[in-house]
């Protein structure tokens, strides 16, 4: 089973005849739904649901605003959308991040920018073992810089709409996958230079908050506004524990070359012979950071 965070961000070359088996959470919108989904011709369907869409994106809009409950492949109800429940945030376990684990979480991010007030814009988050965790575009409040795009090749019309996960939604679906991994709370977080991708976050973070809480954003219902400042509160510590004990390969590789200069993924990866695929793709660059911590590691 996929989870994801934005259907419209899917492939469709990636939905095969038989369908798409989707744990589809979208909390702030107050999804959290599985389901099948199928492709045929130019129109998109679920099991459980009479309707075709010509589009993902038309799709996602339909589970966000319209569906009371959704079916499994094998007709069961699962878990029912309830835009009233609130977004039932779990607890954090305090003891992450006491010791260096082996359970490893390696996150990356893009962004509008470099500055104080730039946001995140694509979120990924792998397993030691390479395995998705999530990978998912964010809506930033602010524009992407041109030279930002540039670089990563996302583009403002591609995360500014409804259906865009804002970053609140997607640290606290980051959240529950983790503790769904690893309940215990033993796991460490990995990036390649991920002072900057924490910084990132967390910015992201009071961005959000601000722009979510004005009277004219209706991202939220009434009840999920009242709860913004004590959850974003409780997601900000899970960055700041979780990036306690953090491991940066990008200063790791430094001391393992002996070059303390700043070293680009893409380089450390070619000099550890690392595959460089997807550069500044957010995925792209967990699998590269991934293969130089192996590189090190060995």
């Amino acid at each position: 089973m996929k989870v994801v965070t934005s259907i419209s961000y899917l492939n469709a070359k990636d939905i095969k005849s038989g369908g798409m088996t989707l744990h589809y959470t979208n909390l702030l919108y107050g999804v959290d739904v599985k389901f099948v989904l199928y492709h045929s011709g130019a129109f998109y369907n679920i099991q459980g649901v009479n309707h075709k869409f010509s589009s993902l994106m038309k799709l996602e809009n339909y589970l966000s605003d319209k569906i009371s409950h959704l079916c499994d492949k094998n007709g069961e109800q699962v878990l029912g959308i309830n835009k009233e429940n609130g977004n039932n945030i779990p607890e954090i376990n305090r003891r992450f991040n006491q010791s260096r684990q082996k359970n490893i979480v390696i996150i990356d991010t893009e962004t509008t920018g470099l500055e104080d007030y730039s946001e995140v814009v694509q979120l990924s988050a792998i397993t030691g073992e390479g395995e998705d965790i999530m990978n998912t575009l964010v809506r930033p409040f602010g524009a992407i810089s041109s030279s930002a795009s540039a670089i990563h090749g996302i583009y403002d019309h591609m995360v500014k709409r409804e259906s865009t996960p804002t970053i609140v939604h997607v640290v606290l679906t980051l959240l529950r996958s983790i503790q769904s991994l690893y309940p215990k709370g033993d796991f460490q977080l990995v990036g390649y230079n991920i002072p900057f991708d924490i910084k990132m976050i967390l910015q992201s973070l009071v961005i959000a908050e601000e722009n979510l809480s004005l009277p004219d954003n209706y991202t939220l219902s009434e009840m999920e506004k009242n709860e913004l400042s004590s959850s974003v509160a409780l997601l900000t510590e899970f960055i700041v524990l979780s990036a306690k004990t953090a491991r940066c390969i990008m200063r790791e590789y430094q001391e393992f070359s002996g070059n303390y200069r700043w070293v680009k993924l893409v380089d450390a990866s070619k000099a550890c012979g690392v595959l460089v695929q997807n550069a500044h793709d957010a995925k792209g660059d967990c699998l590269m950071t991934l293969g130089v911590m192996n590189f090190i590691d060995s």
